[in-house]
């Protein structure tokens, strides 16, 4: 899905996705050292922007599948970490 379709379903998440896509692209034929940093700092936003939107649907599920999303995302940071 492109950002103009995205746009036109009016769902946040399915725009930042869009976005994530588009900036993704720029940056992989980004020649310009100038704009190179801003296009990354745009897409790390974008990310978190997903992250808290997904944080925020995973709060809305019951029991048993949260604590699962809970245990899997504290083992994914312990192996970061």
């Amino acid at each position: 899905m492109n950002v103009s379709e995205a746009i036109a379903g009016d769902d946040r998440r399915e725009i930042l996705l869009a976005l994530r896509v588009k900036l993704a692209a720029q940056i992989d034929v980004c020649e310009s050292a100038r704009d190179l940093p801003a296009l990354t700092r745009a897409l790390l936003n974008v990310n978190k922007e997903i992250a808290e939107l997904d944080a925020g649907s995973a709060e809305s599920v019951p029991g048993p599948v949260k604590e699962l999303q809970e245990r899997t995302k504290r083992k994914k940071m312990a192996v970061i970490l």
